[in-house]
């Protein structure tokens, strides 16, 4: 299970586990000084609800109850699986894919 605010690791972790995640809506940190210049949402933005659950910082004492929707799988396997692949080139085998790469790299 992970717990996250904006970190991109949120996107990484869906995507080897395919399980959802809890996602804290703190205050963004946004470095660009001209964020809305291209008009795009940023996809950590547009998928924050797609690929597991938000709570506010208020609402953080009732984490226990969204860990539970987690473990218990209330978002589908194939929901995740979908908007993953959106973000993700050639998702297939993604988790086979890293640990290959990062055993060649252990092993140079």
């Amino acid at each position: 299970m992970l717990i996250s605010d904006w970190s991109g690791i949120s996107f990484e972790f869906v995507a080897l586990k395919e399980k959802p995640i809890i996602l804290i809506n703190t205050p963004q940190k946004i470095n660009n000084s001209n964020p809305d210049a291209i008009g795009i949402e940023p996809i950590e933005s547009f998928y924050r609800d797609k690929i597991g659950y938000l709570i506010g910082i208020n609402d953080i004492n009732h984490i226990a109850d969204y860990t539970s929707k987690c473990v218990e799988g209330e978002i589908p396997k194939s929901q995740l699986i979908e908007h993953i692949g959106k973000v993700f080139f050639k998702r297939e085998n993604f988790g086979k894919r890293v640990s290959n790469l990062l055993l060649e790299i252990i092993n140079e």
